[in-house]
């Protein structure tokens, strides 16, 4: 904020200085007094008197035209961020602060948006993905492959999407916080809808955590074995030494229904910013052999709700937020995929109830997997139509 604009004589904080730390770059505001928020807890939240609530009103509205003055968006106003300047000498005068996710107006234009929270219900989801059918005969389940560094969240989005057609939390991979990947096997997990229900058809593929370090993680070779459907169900893996052909377990003939349909690279929005350059090398190496097979890829974007507490307060809020955005948008540069094929999404983490619109994310994840996965079948279908005209 510029200083010129005199922004703190339209009830908004007074910039003073910035400095620079070895964390960043500091900045320094007047000093204020408590929050409306703390204001409120201190009176047991007790209704307020419509007088004060008018003045209140009049001081935002004040903030709110100074900025659309200089063409910036707030984004991110909450009782929280209006702050008293003094409660006891000078009851109800409020400042407005805060801006860590202020946009300029510019850059306001709608994205996706709230309408997918509007426009699909959670139930018109869970139909349309218990009936998808692929469109090749062979293939009756679509084997999508999660791909990702140790801790992204790739056991916690089976669990998470296990857990939406189960009606509970469930927990069947073995997921949590650790260094090193707690997969150590490669699993194959069917989905059913309730738990008599018939398996849904989609198969998610989970392996061993990806790290940066040669000789530890899930091995290069041993994800093209998983692409080609070589590696049986329960294949412990070994990063030193992946399965050769000649190996015990090696499944020599695979046809298109044990192949993987889908690639998903699961990434920590926490975590894009500070991702090593190792890491993206691995993630590059991989996306390469993905292209040259023709499969289609796209990023899960986990951990939102951490990244960003416009979305921690409200998941719905998960195309409103201009951070996320840019976390898409850099997840999208750093692993050269489209920023069409960046989906964001909160995995069940510690939550002991489901929440319908953290469903709806989940499930929008599962529609596109679907979806990427008919290109490929409807490519495949092309290639054996384009041999049969040339005999």
């Amino acid at each position: 904020m510029s200083m010129c604009h005199n922004l703190d004589k339209h009830n908004i904080v007074k910039y003073i200085d910035c400095f620079q730390t070895i964390y960043g770059k500091a900045l320094v505001f007047e000093s204020l007094d408590i929050s409306l928020f703390d204001y409120m807890e201190m009176k047991d939240f007790a209704p307020m008197l419509l007088s004060d609530i008018r003045t209140i009103i009049q001081q935002m509205a004040t903030a709110f035209d100074a900025l659309k003055g200089i063409g910036v968006i707030h984004t991110d106003v909450k009782l929280d961020n209006i702050m008293m300047v003094n409660h006891h000498q000078r009851p109800f005068e409020v400042k407005l602060i805060d801006f860590g996710l202020a946009i300029p107006t510019s850059q306001a234009k709608k994205f996706r948006g709230r309408q997918i929270f509007e426009i699909m219900t959670r139930t018109e989801l869970m139909e349309s993905i218990q009936s998808y059918k692929p469109s090749v005969s062979s293939v009756s389940q679509v084997r999508v492959l999660l791909i990702g560094p140790v801790g992204a969240g790739k056991s916690s989005f089976f669990n998470s999407i296990n857990s939406v057609f189960r009606g509970h939390v469930t927990n069947q991979a073995m997921s949590g916080s650790s260094t090193t990947s707690l997969t150590t096997q490669f699993r194959s997990y069917s989905l059913k809808a309730g738990r008599e229900g018939k398996p849904l058809p989609i198969i998610l593929c989970d392996t061993m955590g990806l790290e940066e370090n040669a000789g530890s993680g899930l091995a290069t070779d041993d994800i093209s074995n998983i692409l080609k459907g070589h590696l049986p169900d329960r294949y412990q893996f070994n990063p030193s030494a992946p399965l050769h052909s000649e190996a015990h377990g090696y499944c020599k003939s695979s046809d298109l229904k044990d192949k993987i349909h889908c690639v998903a690279y699961v990434t920590d929005a926490c975590k894009v910013s500070i991702m090593p350059k190792k890491m993206e090398e691995k993630l590059e190496a991989t996306r390469k052999k993905v292209n040259l097979m023709g499969i289609p890829q796209l990023v899960l974007l986990t951990k939102v709700d951490e990244a960003c507490p416009l979305v921690t307060e409200d998941v719905r809020n998960i195309y409103r937020s201009y951070y996320i955005r840019q976390k898409m948008q850099e997840v999208s540069t750093r692993l050269g995929v489209p920023l069409s094929c960046v989906v964001p999404v909160k995995n069940y983490s510690e939550e002991l109830e489901l929440d319908p619109n953290c469903d709806i994310l989940l499930l929008c994840a599962v529609q596109q997997m679907l979806r990427f996965a008919d290109n490929y079948f409807d490519d495949i279908s092309d290639q054996l139509s384009n041999m049969k005209v040339k005999e």
